[in-house]
């Protein structure tokens, strides 16, 4: 597995660093991916490619995705981490979502958020139906304590179950946050 180091950027609470998917660059293996995120591309496997986007050019598309050395049918994941203001506290993420999942694969959306190394807050989703026009998706965060987060961790997947997965697709656009005043 292919792991890229991300450069630590300081944000504005509401900007997720390329949650529009319209930069992609090369990675290791000389690999598109969407910058500031990291994926599992490697030779012979890629998971995360550039699709038509929701807004703009370009959206990320996760892929399920036959593994010849495990012998089995992997799902793509892409993780961001980056640091967020502590002048706003997150209320949702926001994007809009579109694919074709084969049997019940899921898409899995996970954000944890960090005050220091403790983990603070939490937002999770699962969508496991959509279809190929675009849908707005919201995934609600709550907080376990009053501590003001300074890191986040946003990570989308793809969850294959058994049978035939080579059509599960889902695309991604178009991320945002939802804040509030604190």
């Amino acid at each position: 597995m292919l792991l890229i180091n991300l450069m630590s950027i300081q944000v504005p609470a509401q900007d997720i660093p390329n949650g529009d998917f319209e930069s992609w660059d090369n990675n290791i293996a000389g690999i598109l991916d969407p910058e500031y995120w990291e994926t599992q591309n490697e030779p012979g496997l890629v998971f995360v490619k550039n699709a038509d986007g929701h807004t703009g050019l370009y959206s990320a598309s996760l892929h399920v995705v036959w593994d010849r050395m495990m012998q089995k049918f992997t799902g793509a994941s892409m993780t961001a981490t980056e640091n967020i203001s502590a002048a706003v506290r997150l209320q949702s993420l926001t994007g809009y979502c579109k694919g074709i999942p084969n049997n019940s694969d899921t898409l899995k959306i996970n954000i944890n958020l960090y005050s220091a190394n403790e983990l603070v807050g939490v937002g999770s989703s699962n969508i496991i139906q959509t279809n190929i026009d675009w849908e707005q998706f919201v995934v609600p965060i709550i907080y376990y304590s009053d501590k003001m987060p300074g890191k986040m961790k946003i990570s989308f997947s793809v969850k294959p179950v058994d049978g035939n997965h080579f059509q599960t697709t889902y695309c991604i656009d178009d991320l945002s946050f939802k804040g509030k005043t604190k």
